[in-house]
């Protein structure tokens, strides 16, 4: 006969059991664990289902029937602690197994791996609570219980993954992915005239003279002409994005101009198309080293004005959305808090399988983690993505566009965006050195930064580390080995050079 003490401690350890089952299923279907209210709701669910599934009443000590109610709150407190350590103990290595196919499969593949994984693990992780279970139940009735249990986890597996994967976005408040893959040139895009030439009739305009634009890595771009206006749209793979270049505006002003956003619509699958009004001129990049020279007293100007942007009515720090929240609750969380280093764990198990490897990864985040103190708290607008043609030059002037990796934070992040992508446009610009420039502009304007090198040198190495994986994940094997060389090299270097 089973004592009663027994079966109450079966009972809760058998919830327990399944808090490390649902763990496992949360570490498989997410890859960056953000503890937030929609994760909190997601976590209760997992927790209480298994909890409610497993409880009845029975005899517990001294003989008294035990109401299911108290042991049913215990057993999901039992079930939710379990958990989160099984989440943080498996979870990372469950999603580092997946990581290798998801950036080379198909989504459906992808997804179908998946699914066949969190079914194998609710299967076998259902049959340990079983036979925990065993020692409560009739023997008549143990082969039933334990094909109604494995059944039953089985059944749960599909919507458990959706209820993980409502809680993995890119939005404020989600979970976003660790490491980027980044959209295939025809994935999801507009990529002819007639096709943009459609879409924008369809919604009321007279486009003419379609001309294809260099665009981004998220967006295809075209020039058009209506009512002789000259504008240019966007078909973006995240609206979000063109939603934060409408909001830019309100820091526009002579010294920082930024095109008017006219219009932005929603497309299928989350993306978004977005019409301004077409900027003359033509990008910095394509400068030689005399016109870079003319236009980077403007440029700076254009810093200037971005450091002493009014942020009232937003909030945080790092990359920020359109209700201008950002995603971290300090400067220093951005480096070195706890959603960066597991988001870090992931990205060096990626680049352990690529040909770049992870030892300038490594290297880039050891001396952050010695330089972070020196990090500055003062939030400043940062627009992060000076090059890459986005800031274009006619001859009023320059205008800064596409605000869709902007931050808050420490400005001298957009200093280091040009002093470490700076050699790579040595054979154009070789003969400028941007650091000395810069200093002589801060001197010249008689501001004085604390700990400035140490600052500066901070933010350059978070560039490298960002960017090697997100290269290496694109497969862009080449620009990423050039990366972690530049990585490298920076850690070594004195903090009095960034050359």
């Amino acid at each position: 006969m089973i004592r009663p003490e027994a079966r109450t401690i079966a009972w809760l350890v058998s919830s327990v059991a399944a808090g490390a089952v649902v763990g496992e299923f949360i570490g498989l279907c997410t890859t960056h664990p953000v503890i937030d209210g929609a994760f909190l709701r997601a976590l209760f669910l997992f927790g209480l289902v298994p909890a409610l599934f497993l409880a009845r009443p029975f005899r517990a000590f001294g003989g008294a029937w035990i109401s299911w109610i108290p042991l049913t709150m215990l057993g999901v407190l039992a079930s939710f602690a379990s958990t989160y350590a099984a989440f943080i103990a498996i979870g990372v290595l469950g999603t580092g197994l997946l990581q290798a196919a998801h950036a080379s499969l198909p989504d459906w593949a992808s997804l179908g791996l998946g699914l066949l994984a969190v079914a194998l693990i609710a299967f076998l992780g259902s049959s340990g609570i079983g036979l925990i279970q065993v020692t409560t139940v009739p023997a008549g009735r143990r082969a039933a219980w334990l094909f109604a249990t494995g059944v039953g986890a089985i059944a749960l597996a599909p919507l458990t993954f959706a209820l993980a994967g409502l809680t993995r976005c890119d939005s404020p408040g989600g979970m976003p992915a660790l490491v980027a893959r980044p959209p295939a040139k025809s994935e999801g895009r507009l990529t002819t005239a007639a096709e943009a030439e459609a879409l924008l009739r369809n919604r009321g305009h007279d486009a003419t003279a379609l001309e294809p634009l260099k665009g981004g890595a998220w967006s295809t771009v075209f020039a058009f002409q209506e009512r002789g206006e000259q504008y240019v749209v966007r078909f973006h793979q995240r609206r979000d994005d063109l939603e934060k270049d409408r909001l830019a505006e309100r820091w526009a002003s002579p010294s920082l101009r930024i095109p008017h956003m006219v219009e932005i619509g929603d497309l299928p699958q989350g993306r978004g198309y977005g019409i301004a009004r077409r900027v003359a001129g033509g990008p910095i990049d394509d400068l030689n080293e005399a016109g870079m020279r003319a236009v980077l007293p403007r440029l700076f100007e254009a810093m200037d004005a971005m450091r002493d942007a009014d942020l009232e009515g937003t909030r945080g720090y790092g990359l920020w959305h359109v209700d201008g929240r950002g995603d971290r609750l300090s400067w220093r969380d951005a480096f070195v808090g706890e959603a960066a280093t597991r988001e870090r764990v992931q990205q060096r198990a990626m680049l352990a399988r690529t040909p770049v490897g992870h030892a300038a990864f490594d290297v880039g985040i050891a001396r952050m983690s010695e330089l972070v103190r020196w990090s500055s708290e003062q939030r400043h607008l940062v627009h992060n993505d000076l090059l890459y043609r986005n800031v274009f030059v006619d001859g009023d002037g320059i205008v800064v566009l596409d605000w869709g990796a902007s931050i808050f934070g420490d400005f001298l992040y957009d200093v280091a965006v040009l002093t470490f992508w700076w050699p790579y446009y040595a054979a154009k610009w070789g003969g400028i050195d941007i650091r000395s420039e810069i200093e002589r502009h801060f001197a010249d304007i008689g501001l004085v930064v604390p700990n400035f090198a140490e600052r500066l040198r901070l933010c350059e190495l978070d560039i490298g580390v960002i960017h090697i994986p997100y290269q290496a994940a694109g497969g862009e094997f080449g620009n990423a080995a050039w990366t972690a060389r530049r990585t490298a090299e920076l850690a070594e270097r004195d903090l009095g050079s960034s050359d």
